[in-house]
C-alpha cells in the first residue's frame, strides 16, 4: 500500500511541476453554471469550451455518507455494501488459527472456497497467517516484541500482556471507535439488540469512547448447548405427560417412579464435581456452578435489589444445597457423582432417566441405548413453583464468547480493515460468513430449506460437522461476524433441536439478578480482593461436603459464620464499590 501511494504521489508531483511551467497571472475564467465545462481563451483570445477532465475512479466504496443516522450519528439500519467495495489491489494480513489444519488443502486457507468467495465479494486480498493453537502465545509475543503485528488478529486480547485499553493507548490495537462511521452494521446490531442482551454494549465497548474488537455474534440469544432431557418412552409407560413437569418437586416425583416402577437405579444425573455446570437449576436465583480444575467461578456475584451477593453464601444457595443433598441421600443420584466416569454407560444401560445432555446428541444416546424403544426428549427448565419468574440462570447473550478480531494500530489502511470486518455483519456478508458456499456444507432441499450436504454430515474422513463449519465458513471459535444459529442445526433432524430450545425456555425470565459483564475491578480493587481468594477453596470443599452428606446441612450456619470470619463481607464490599461506579457510568452512554 505504501509503495502504491508513493507512486501515485510522485506522478501527481510531476504533473504539478509541468503545470506550473505554463502558469500566468491572468485570472482563471469562471465557468457558467450550466456549461458543465471549463471556458478557456485560445491563442487568438477566443473563448472555447473544454470538457471537464474525467474524474478519477473511486478506489473504495466505503459506507460513510451512504446510510441514514439518528440525531447522534448512529446508524438506523443495516447497510448493504457494493460488491466488491475495494476496487484496487489491497492486501490485509490476517493472524488466525485453525483447529483442524489436517483438512486444509495444500494452498492453506487460500484454497478454501469460503475464503475465495469472501475475497471476491469484498475485493480484499487476505494474507492468512494460520498459527497452531499450541504456539499462539509464543508467536504473538514475538510479533509484539518486533512491533510487527498483522493487520487483523483473532483473539489478540488473550495474548496481550495488559488490558485492551493499554493495547490501544500503547499504540498496538486500533481504537475502532475512531473509525465508527466505517462499521454501520456492527454498531447497528449492537444498538438494535441492546435491550435483548443487557451485556452486549459492555462486551463490544470498553467504555464510551473505546472499541477494541469486532465480536463474534449470533442472530439468536439464549440457546444453551446443553439442556435437561428425559426418557420420554418411560414417561409414556408411567402415564405422565412431560408438559406437566414444571418444578423441581415434579422432577423428583418422576425420578422416584422411574426407580421403583422401571428399575432405574440412579434416575437423576444432573450434577458433577462443579455441581450445576450449566446453571440448569438457576431457579434458585443464585449462581450454581462451583470452581473446578477447569474453571475458576469465584466469586460469581449477583445483585439483589442493588446489593452484591457472592455465590453459596445466602439462603437461596442453602435451599439448592438442601435439595441436592436430599437427592443424594435418597439414592436418586449415583454415589460417585463427583467422578462419574460411567455417565454415558449408565445412560445407555437404562440406569438414568433424567440427565443433562447436548441437544445435538439426543439421537446419539438413543442409538447407543440397550433399549430399542429408547426415546429422549427435552424437558422444560425447572422452576421452584409454577409461574415463577426466574432472575438468574438463562443466558440471552448474543456474543458467542469466543470469536473476536482486533485491528493493528500499524495497519496502513484501517478504514479498509474496519470495513472488511463490518462486511461480515451486513446482510450479504453475514449470510456467507454463517453458511459458507452453497454445495460445500449445505444445499437446498426440495422444500427450499438449507440442509447439510452428505459430505458435511457424514464426512468420509470422519470430521465433525461443527469443525467443518469452522473451516468452510466463519470460524466461530476464533473469528468475528454475525452467525446464524440455525446453521449449526441444518443436519438431518436438526430442526427438532431448534424446537427443543423453544421448549426448554418455557419459563418467565427477567434477569433481574444478573451481574453485568462490563464491570471490571480497578487495579487497587483487584489487589485488595486478592486477600480473600482463599474463600473459594473453603466454599467448594464445604458445598461438596454438604451435598455428598459428609457434612450435615445443620452446620450451614456455622459454615456461613466462618465465611464472615474469612472476610466475605469485605470482599463483597469491593465488588459493591465496582458495581456502584458502573451504575453511575451508564448515564454517560449515548444509546
Amino acid at each position: 500500500m505504501k509503495r502504491i501511494f508513493c507512486l501515485i504521489l510522485a506522478l501527481v508531483l510531476v504533473a504539478a511541476l509541468f503545470t506550473g511551467c505554463g502558469k500566468t497571472d491572468a485570472p482563471t475564467p469562471t465557468p457558467t453554471p450550466d456549461s458543465g465545462a471549463q471556458q478557456t481563451p485560445d491563442a487568438a483570445g477566443e473563448v472555447t469550451d473544454t470538457p471537464d477532465p474525467t474524474p478519477e475512479p473511486a478506489a473504495y466504496l466505503f459506507a460513510p455518507g451512504n446510510y441514514e443516522t439518528d440525531e447522534k450519528g448512529w446508524p438506523t439500519n443495516y447497510y448493504t455494501y457494493d460488491s466488491p467495495f475495494c476496487l484496487v489491489e489491497e492486501t490485509l494480513s490476517y493472524w488466525t488459527v485453525n483447529w483442524t489444519p489436517q483438512i486444509l488443502p495444500a494452498e492453506g486457507m487460500d484454497g478454501i472456497d469460503f475464503c475465495i468467495a469472501e475475497q471476491e465479494a469484498t475485493g480484499v486480498d487476505i494474507e492468512y497467517i494460520v498459527v497452531p493453537s499450541e504456539t499462539r502465545t509464543e508467536n504473538f509475543s514475538v510479533l509484539l516484541a518486533a512491533d510487527d503485528l498483522p493487520d487483523l488478529m483473532n483473539q489478540a486480547d488473550m495474548y496481550y500482556p495488559g488490558t485492551e485499553i493499554d493495547a490501544i493507548e500503547e499504540g498496538y490495537f486500533a481504537n475502532i471507535y475512531d473509525y465508527k462511521e466505517y462499521c454501520p452494521n456492527y454498531l447497528y446490531h449492537i444498538i438494535s439488540n441492546k435491550d435483548t442482551d443487557k451485556n452486549l454494549y459492555d462486551q463490544c465497548f470498553l467504555d464510551n469512547t473505546h472499541i477494541s474488537k469486532f465480536m463474534g455474534m449470533s442472530n439468536m440469544g439464549g440457546m444453551d448447548a446443553t439442556v435437561i432431557a428425559v426418557r420420554a418412552d418411560w414417561l409414556d409407560k408411567l402415564g405422565i405427560n412431560k408438559d406437566d413437569l414444571d418444578t423441581i418437586e415434579e422432577y423428583t416425583a418422576v425420578a422416584e417412579l422411574m426407580r421403583t416402577e422401571l428399575g432405574a437405579t440412579y434416575p437423576l444425573s444432573l450434577i458433577s464435581d462443579c455441581l450445576d455446570s450449566g446453571s440448569y437449576l438457576g431457579c434458585y436465583d443464585t449462581y450454581t456452578t462451583l470452581s473446578s480444575t477447569y474453571v475458576n467461578a469465584f466469586p460469581s456475584p449477583h445483585v439483589e435489589n442493588g446489593e452484591v451477593v457472592f455465590y453459596f453464601s445466602d439462603d437461596n444457595s442453602k435451599k439448592l444445597v438442601e435439595h441436592l443433598s436430599q437427592w443424594v441421600a435418597d439414592g436418586l443420584i449415583t454415589p460417585n457423582w463427583m467422578n462419574n466416569t460411567d455417565g454415558e454407560t449408565n445412560v445407555a444401560n437404562g440406569i438414568v432417566g433424567i440427565c443433562t445432555m447436548p441437544v445435538s446428541t439426543l439421537s446419539y444416546y438413543e442409538a447407543i441405548s440397550t433399549d430399542p424403544d429408547c426415546r429422549w426428549e427435552v424437558l422444560k427448565k425447572p422452576s421452584l413453583f409454577e409461574g415463577q419468574v426466574h432472575h438468574l440462570g438463562i443466558s440471552k447473550g448474543l456474543c458467542n464468547g469466543f470469536g473476536r478480531t482486533q485491528i493493528s494500530a500499524s495497519c496502513e489502511n484501517i478504514p479498509l480493515a474496519v470495513t472488511w470486518c463490518d462486511w461480515r455483519y451486513s446482510p450479504e456478508g453475514s449470510e456467507l460468513s454463517a453458511w459458507g458456499v452453497e454445495g460445500r456444507l449445505w444445499e437446498y432441499d426440495a422444500n427450499g430449506r438449507k440442509v447439510a450436504t452428505e459430505w458435511a454430515y457424514n464426512n468420509p474422513d470422519g470430521q465433525i460437522f461443527g469443525f467443518l463449519q469452522c473451516t468452510y465458513s466463519s470460524n466461530f471459535l476464533a473469528e468475528h461476524g454475525l452467525g446464524d444459529a440455525t446453521s449449526a442445526y441444518c443436519y438431518p433432524g436438526g430442526e427438532k433441536a431448534l424446537e427443543y430450545f423453544d421448549y426448554w425456555y418455557q419459563v418467565e425470565y427477567d434477569g433481574a439478578y444478573e451481574w453485568p459483564k462490563g464491570i471490571a475491578l480497578t487495579e487497587d480493587q483487584s489487589a485488595a480482593f486478592m486477600a480473600y481468594v482463599d474463600i473459594d477453596t473453603y466454599i467448594c470443599e464445604n458445598i461438596l461436603a454438604f451435598v455428598s452428606g459428609v457434612k450435615p446441612i445443620s452446620e450451614w450456619d456455622a459454615y456461613v459464620a466462618q465465611l464472615s470470619a474469612m472476610g466475605i463481607e469485605e470482599a463483597e464490599a469491593i465488588y459493591q464499590e465496582a458495581y456502584d461506579a458502573y451504575q453511575l457510568s451508564l448515564a454517560d452512554r449515548e444509546f
